[in-house]
């Protein structure tokens, strides 16, 4: 791979959203988005890994499948919460 196209690469996985990014774009629980992933078709990016896969998010699949769902993201993000 070239520098190039590792630059690229990296760029773009951290411009993915997690599970957390995606629940508090919608103002629902992880699980929920757990759900809506597994029983309604919300698109995923999956990222092998060496315990298990990590589960990514593009933005953008996000917004298209929220739209045809009908369901709209918060104005506002969530405030911070407590580790």
């Amino acid at each position: 791979m070239t520098t190039t196209t590792t630059s690229n690469l990296q760029a773009r996985l951290a411009s993915l959203m997690t599970t957390r990014d995606v629940a508090d774009m919608f103002g629902v629980t992880s699980m929920t988005v757990h759900l809506w992933r597994m029983n309604r078709g919300l698109p995923v990016i999956v990222i092998p890994g060496d315990n298990r896969p990590a589960i990514r998010y593009d933005r953008a699949d996000v917004v298209s499948w929220a739209a045809a769902q009908e369901r709209r993201p918060r104005l506002q993000p969530r405030a911070a919460r407590a580790a």
